[in-house]
């Protein structure tokens, strides 16, 4: 359980730095317009690059974010089970 926890921990990390690279190179690449002659080639492709790598980083953080949302979920669930089940004993429940 615990490979997984850093396996998905990781994943949102990724998605995150892609996130940040995405935009990032989409924000060089309209600085590039500014300082080459032939700006229209370089930001055009860029950009293009930038928004491809923004779109994955978003998609790759959204999908890591839903399987760390069902994890902890799984692990509420299970706590408040055992949570129960502690206080059936004290009272005397069974």
């Amino acid at each position: 359980m615990a490979n997984t926890n850093h396996l998905i921990d990781a994943g949102v990390q990724v998605g995150n730095k892609l996130t940040v690279g995405g935009t990032m190179t989409a924000i060089g690449s309209g600085v590039t317009r500014w300082l080459t002659e032939n700006y229209q080639v370089f930001a055009s492709l860029g950009i293009l690059c930038g928004i491809g790598v923004g779109v994955a980083g978003i998609l790759i953080n959204r999908h890591y974010q839903k399987k760390r949302d069902k994890r902890e979920e799984a692990r509420d669930r299970r706590e408040a089970l055992e949570s129960q089940a502690r206080l059936r004993q004290i009272t005397g429940e069974l």
